[in-house]
């Protein structure tokens, strides 16, 4: 057998338990928005479009669509940030309560895969100029989920990631950039490689 025959078996089965399993696509509720910041909100400027997408591509940006420098790599979130009530993951305190495996993310070929709380998770992706991508529908298994883990609930995180939509790599800092509809602010999720 091939190597790259040998490299797909495993994700194959995966996919196979997945849909065997009872997996289903996530439809998880958009969690609750934070509270809105006092004051005034800051002022926007237009920003010419080769500008907007010069940054857009960030800083660790080649320009290119290829994800290779964040594939087959284990990623941990560390961090949500939405403004006011960021989320911030204690990794050596999830891994002293036997959660350190949770809430990871992994890229390859085929798409993402990862165990968010507890439940593992697939879904395909493409991607497009400027490291933008567009995952399709997650599906995972579905083992009781009921842990909030760091403040984030395992719905909360499948709803942050179906709308990631941009991601930069700053060493070993895998950020994806959130995109909602009804939040102008930023939303980032931060992690750290393995």
């Amino acid at each position: 057998m091939s190597n790259k025959k040998r490299l797909r078996l495993p994700f194959v089965l995966l996919i196979v338990c997945f849909l065997f399993s009872g997996a289903y696509i996530f439809g998880a509720p958009k969690p609750k928005p934070p509270p809105k910041p006092k004051g005034k909100p800051a002022a926007t400027k237009e920003v010419p479009e080769a500008e907007a997408n010069a940054s857009a591509n960030g800083a660790a940006s080649t320009g290119t669509t290829s994800t290779d420098s964040i594939k087959n790599r284990t990623w941990l979130l560390s961090q949500i940030k939405v403004g006011e009530g960021d989320i911030t993951l204690n990794r050596t305190q999830m891994a002293s309560n036997n959660k350190g495996d949770y809430y990871i993310l992994q890229f390859t070929s085929e798409g993402i895969s990862g165990i968010a709380a507890p439940n593992r998770y697939f879904a395909p992706f493409a991607t497009s100029e400027g490291n933008f991508f567009k995952l399709q529908p997650i599906v995972g298994t579905m083992m009781a989920n009921n842990m909030n883990i760091g403040g984030l609930a395992e719905n909360e995180y499948y709803w942050y990631l179906q709308r990631a939509v941009r991601w930069q790599l700053s060493g070993n800092s895998l950020q994806l950039f959130v995109q909602d509809p009804q939040k102008p602010d930023e939303i980032i999720m931060i992690f750290q490689a393995q």
